[in-house]
């Protein structure tokens, strides 16, 4: 069953694939616009992210935040945005691609997961971000916490750290006791 928070479908989808084509159509527009226009990046200094702008070629378009999905070589696989003003129930929204489907997870640097033993998964691509940004290696599930022992498994024979924000602790134990020994929960 799909949360309240995730859709599938984004009006404006279809505008922004006959404007701009492609994902990366998509994501080079939404990325030169928060560029181009500082105000938008509000949302990205308000969570402290704001450095990761370029990194993570995050940007901004008609009112939602674009975070490109980039698989371990490199190639952008999906878009999941994010609307800025938080309008009704929908806070997240990945793209109806299909070939994005298959990639349920946002990593900020496959680098640094590749080059370290401990992965941090969090349920939420701006605190896989924080992580990122600590100096930590860190994943997440592109539409919260719908992240799968099989998803988290994708990067490779490490040992996971599973830091849940509060209400997320049931989820994390779940995950944990579906990943045995490799894992533990950390909570704060």
């Amino acid at each position: 069953q799909r949360s309240n928070s995730v859709s599938r479908v984004l009006p404006k989808w279809k505008r922004w694939e006959e404007r701009y084509g492609d994902l990366e159509g998509i994501a080079d527009a939404a990325h030169l616009n928060l560029k181009r226009f500082p105000q938008y990046q509000t949302y990205f200094k308000r969570r402290k992210i704001d450095e990761f702008i370029s990194e993570g070629r995050l940007g901004s378009l008609d009112g939602w935040i674009t975070f490109p999905v980039y698989s371990r070589d490199g190639i952008l696989r999906d878009i999941v945005v994010r609307s800025q003003s938080n309008r009704g129930d929908v806070r997240y929204v990945v793209s109806p691609s299909e070939r994005g489907s298959h990639h349920s997870l946002y990593v900020p640097s496959w680098k640094n997961v590749d080059e370290n033993e401990i992965i941090f998964v969090v349920y939420g691509i701006c605190d896989s971000i924080s992580m990122h940004l600590a100096g930590l290696a860190c994943i997440t599930g592109i539409s919260g916490k719908s992240l799968s022992s099989d998803a988290v498994l994708q990067v490779g024979r490490k040992r996971f750290v599973i830091v849940p924000d509060a209400g997320e602790e049931r989820e994390a134990h779940k995950l944990a006791n579906q990943l045995g020994w490799r894992c533990r929960v950390k909570e704060l």
